[in-house]
Parts: C-alpha cells; sequence; structure tokens
C-alpha cells in the first residue's frame, strides 16, 4: 500500500487530508470525530476579531464591513467562542486527539492579530492558519496598499509565536501570484487557495440585502478548476512553496487532481456536510487507488506531477484554450466565485442553400 503521508509546515500527518474550518471542527469532540474518519489533519472553526473583541465591551453589531464574520455569526454554525473558550477547545483538542490541530483566526486590526496568535500558540495549537481574505471596499484602498498590509501582519505574526504559519488567500486578486510571493517574503510557512467569499442577493419583497445562500452556502464540483489553475500557477512559480488546496473537492479524483497539481495538502468541508465525515475513507482510497495505478510509493513521487506542453497561465496557454473551447462549445462563465468554465458541445448545422 502507497504511503500517504506528508510533511505540512514541519507537520507530519498521516495522509494530505484536512478537514477545512467550519462548524465540523467547532470543538474537541468534533475534532476527535475527525481524525476518527482518518484525515491527516484539522483547522479549527475560525475565532473572529468580533469575538475577541468582547473582552472590553467595544463590539460593533454592525458586520456590514466585515462580510465573512457576518456569515459565521448569522450561519448560527455553532458555538460562538470567546477568545478563553476557544484556547480551551483547543488545549482539550490536543489532550484527546494526535493529529494536528491548526487554529484560524480572523481579524481586521493589526493589533489583534499578533496579541490572539500568542494565545493560539500558547494553548497549544500546531499551527496557525490566518485568514487574510476578506476584500476590502475602501475605493482609496489600492492593491499594493492591501498586499503591504498583508506583509505587515504576517510578519508581525511570525516574529511573535513559535509555530508554522500559513495565510489562507483570496482568489480575488489581480495578481495572486505577486500576492503571494510577498506573503511567502513576510514569514509564510505555506499558503491556502484558496477561501471563498459569499456572494450578495436581494429579496425582491423587502428589497433588502443579504448574503447569498445558494446551496447552502456550500460549494459544488465545478468550483474545483478555478482554484486547481492556481495551485498548479504557484507550484510552478514557487516549487519551494507548500500549498494547501481549498475548494470543490466532492470526489476522490478532485484530491487526486490537486495533488498532481502541486499541492501538498487538500482541505475539505462541504463534502463532509453532504454526506458526512465517512467520505474522507472513500477520499482517500482513491488516492491510494490511483499511486498503485502508476506505481507510486508516495506522495512526492506524484506531487505536482502534471504534464504540460506549455506554462500553466501564459497569455499564449489561455488564448489557445479558450479558442480551443469556443470552436465547437459555448462558455459560461461563474463570475460568482471564479469556479471556471462549463460548457456544452453543439453540433455544427450544415448551411442550407
Amino acid at each position: 500500500m502507497p504511503d500517504l503521508s506528508v510533511e505540512y509546515m514541519g507537520l507530519r500527518l498521516r495522509n494530505p487530508l484536512i478537514v477545512a474550518s467550519s462548524g465540523l471542527t467547532r470543538n474537541a469532540a468534533l475534532v476527535r470525530h475527525c481524525e476518527q474518519a482518518g484525515v491527516g489533519a484539522v483547522v479549527m472553526k475560525s475565532i473572529f476579531e468580533e469575538d475577541i473583541r468582547r473582552r472590553d465591551n467595544t463590539f460593533d453589531d454592525s458586520l456590514c464591513s466585515h462580510p465573512e464574520a457576518s456569515e459565521y455569526f448569522r450561519a448560527d454554525l455553532g458555538l460562538v467562542y470567546g477568545a478563553q473558550q476557544y484556547c480551551d477547545e483547543i488545549r482539550q483538542a490536543k489532550k484527546e486527539t494526535s493529529i494536528p490541530v491548526i487554529a484560524s483566526v480572523n481579524c481586521t486590526e493589526p493589533r489583534w492579530w499578533v496579541d490572539f496568535a500568542a494565545q493560539l500558540a500558547a494553548a497549544g495549537a500546531d499551527a496557525i492558519e490566518l485568514n487574510l481574505s476578506v476584500p476590502s471596499v475602501e475605493l482609496e484602498l489600492d492593491m499594493e496598499q492591501a498586499e503591504n498590509n498583508f506583509s505587515r501582519i504576517v510578519a508581525a505574526v511570525v516574529s511573535k509565536v513559535d509555530i508554522p504559519v500559513a495565510v489562507k488567500m483570496s482568489g480575488q486578486l489581480t495578481a495572486p501570484q505577486h500576492t503571494a510571493k510577498k506573503l511567502v517574503d513576510a514569514g509564510a510557512h505555506a499558503l491556502v487557495t484558496f477561501n471563498r467569499q459569499s456572494g450578495l442577493d436581494i429579496s425582491l419583497n423587502s428589497r433588502k440585502a443579504f448574503s447569498a445562500r445558494g446551496d447552502q452556502g456550500l460549494t459544488t464540483s465545478h468550483q474545483m478548476y478555478f482554484p486547481l489553475r492556481w495551485v498548479t500557477i504557484l507550484h510552478e512559480l514557487m516549487p519551494e512553496v507548500q500549498l494547501s488546496a481549498s475548494g470543490g473537492v466532492h470526489s476522490g479524483e478532485a484530491l487526486v487532481k490537486y495533488i498532481l497539481a502541486g499541492a501538498t495538502t487538500v482541505q475539505v468541508c462541504s463534502l463532509f456536510y453532504r454526506e458526512g465525515l465517512k467520505q474522507a475513507a472513500v477520499l482517500l482510497d482513491s488516492l491510494s487507488e490511483y499511486m498503485e495505478r502508476v506505481g507510486a510509493d508516495n506522495i512526492d513521487q506524484v506531487r505536482g506531477s502534471v504534464e504540460r506542453d506549455i506554462t500553466i497561465g501564459t497569455r499564449e496557454q489561455q488564448r489557445l484554450e479558450y479558442l480551443q473551447l469556443s470552436k465547437d462549445h459555448y462558455l459560461e462563465v461563474d463570475s460568482t466565485d471564479g469556479g471556471g468554465l462549463t460548457y456544452e458541445k453543439h453540433e455544427k448545422r450544415e448551411k442550407r442553400h
């Protein structure tokens, strides 16, 4: 049987499958269930700055400027932690399980990133995942300023803790590769590609806007293709950087494709919500079967081994791809989250004379 173990940010995982930050990982008991299902690691459900600020009574109930936090609070996916309780859950999870427990934090003000990261490390978290993917809507803030803010946060956190730090990126960037390089230069030990922002919907009756809840806010399989492209591009540009792929994994084939593209680990959430943690074994069996079929003894022998005739992501490659698809297909672009292209083939009709 192939060896599925991987090293991620210096942590040894029994396999590359990670349960992504979600209600599935909100407490120690659920982390234990994840371990029993056979996954390699978990990312605890994110704690947001709004939780931390409760300690000094500065919490502002208006969450309009923080869409991801708003979604967590309003979705009622489970217990909303205070800082101390979140750390207690990490301590308990480390006592009850042996898989790596990665803490997740999402803040807006620099002081809270550093303050809380230190608490997470002290609580026993094996690593920290910084969720820097909430987009700014300030008209005066340009991409360079945003990237510099991200870099300062990462550098400050890395200098304050002695555990690895991953950064969860947004895919809604003009140049993800440039942002990725700046985050790594600032000290990030790994990059998670990508976080998925919620869309917007409008009630025709009340004319009020609200976070879109299409398909209960879960991903579908076609949403893999955009992050798959960028995992491939980033691995080719920066092969020394560890990538954790996230988005659209609903089959063993998707798991294998992310690894072939260059991902060290793969994070899954929506599939487990829909069909239960029992699907972890199905995903891992598919990975093992593929490796046996191609004669690979370990993950490193297949990771990043995707074959390509032309550099992925170049203008030439994208033009050729578009022209090829356009010959016999209508294209439909999923513009909500960059989910990729879907297409239908239409037979050419003969011209009538």
